[in-house]
């Protein structure tokens, strides 16, 4: 028998997608897309102040040796376990992303555009010499055909 996920806060009014059902997979798979598109579909302001706890996962056998000795087996045999689940009251996790400064498109962005500034103004600079050449043949021929 399937049982939904304990840790879900789900409410009594609405059914629980049956994970074996292709049909009911196909429309969660959907409706998750749409979130993921455009958000979730209801205002929820982020709480003013929050309180994060390290998650453990640890076990261990009850009771210990220890224990075994002190209470002289009044409990019996060290074959009774016990089990704990601790469901948090909501699936938050922060995470935490380093990026560098500029990323590789701004970089070659930027880089382009430094190209292109100083490659134009070379450019200039190559034209204004050639015009200041041409002045020096021209006024240099106008005075030798004078003479």
């Amino acid at each position: 028998m399937w049982l939904p996920d304990p840790t879900l806060f789900i409410r009594n009014d609405l059914k629980t997608c049956d994970i074996t059902n292709k049909t009911e997979m196909c429309c969660l798979k959907d409706v998750l897309d749409n979130m993921s598109q455009r958000g979730p579909t209801c205002y929820c302001p982020l709480p003013c102040t929050s309180v994060s706890y390290n998650a453990k996962l640890s076990r261990s056998l009850l009771p210990t040796q220890r224990m075994l000795k002190r209470m002289n087996g009044e409990f019996g045999e060290n074959n009774d376990y016990i089990r704990v689940n601790v469901f948090y009251s909501s699936s938050e996790v922060l995470v935490y992303q380093q990026r560098g400064q500029w990323t590789i498109t701004e970089a070659l962005s930027f880089l382009g555009n430094e190209f292109g500034l100083w490659l134009g103004l070379s450019l200039m600079v190559v034209f204004e010499v050639l015009e200041k050449l041409a002045q020096f043949f021209k006024s240099t021929l106008t005075m030798l055909l004078r003479c």
